[in-house]
């Protein structure tokens, strides 16, 4: 089968936000292992097959980017050699879907950072080859939920820059065990739409203008934010130091010296 008769569809989003089993329902059985909201199973990308109305469908299931630490770096780098290959190959992905848990009452920095990295990752010349997906709904909708889609698809910072340039969106009613007819439904809208997707970002930045991935814009993000993390743990360190430092010298004064040494060695034993 030559390549580009695939129709390739990659899977995003938070770890927890139902990805593995959005394949899984997709697919009728249950191939991809589903994480958790505390640890992240998919650690690179993973290939599902599949045939939907007699077309052939790849689906690719992608880690989430939920903490700002070297795994993260790691994964992302995994993402965009694979995205690379792909380009390499002359192969263009179908569409991107992006899946958002709508339970979540606030937007934090993690789910801001994982939009970022979406929006760096492709480029806003190909945001109408993304389709969000919100996830978790219960029937009928709760208030809440819908008072949170709002704000998703109009606030810039979210979801509405992209929606804004024509981006897709769907309210994924998928379940622990059910749901598969509107998984599929939301492969046909992304099948219905399938638009010639130019090359990512990312894929431009690695391949035609050779860069490092530190100095793509995606790169660039993660390894800024792994930096000030680092160094806010650095000052937290700095921080507990001196109070430790500060009982030490109140000790001295207040109790026996062979107390004092007792607590110093312990110090030293804990802090290196």
């Amino acid at each position: 089968m030559a390549q580009q008769d695939r129709n390739i569809i990659a899977v995003l989003g938070l770890t927890g936000s139902g990805k593995s089993t959005f394949i899984n329902r997709c697919i009728g059985s249950d191939v991809a292992v589903a994480g958790s909201q505390l640890n992240s199973i998919t650690k690179s990308p993973q290939i599902y097959n599949m045939e939907h109305r007699g077309l052939p469908v790849q689906l690719i299931d992608t880690p989430g980017f939920d903490d700002t630490d070297v795994s993260d770096v790691d994964r992302l780098q995994e993402l965009a050699l694979y995205l690379t290959s792909m380009y390499k190959h002359k192969t263009n992905l179908t569409g991107i879907i992006y899946l958002h848990d709508v339970r979540s009452e606030r937007v934090g920095g993690v789910a801001l950072k994982n939009i970022q990295i979406l929006q760096d990752l492709t480029g806003i010349e190909n945001f109408n080859a993304i389709t969000v997906a919100t996830n978790f709904w219960t029937d009928p909708p709760a208030g809440r939920s819908l008072k949170h889609e709002s704000a998703l698809k109009s606030e810039p910072k979210f979801f509405g820059t992209m929606l804004q340039a024509s981006a897709g969106y769907w309210r994924l009613q998928m379940t622990e065990t059910g749901g598969q007819t509107d998984c599929l439904g939301l492969i046909d809208q992304v099948l219905r739409h399938k638009l010639p997707v130019t090359a990512l970002t990312i894929q431009r930045e690695l391949v035609d203008q050779e860069l490092a991935f530190v100095d793509t814009r995606a790169g660039q993000r993660v390894y800024r934010e792994l930096l000030n993390s680092t160094r806010e743990s650095l000052e937290r360190i700095k921080q507990l130091e001196a109070r430790l430092n500060e009982t030490l010298r109140q000790l001295e004064a207040r109790v026996p010296n062979f107390v004092v040494e007792i607590y110093r060695r312990w110090v030293h034993w804990s802090w290196g």
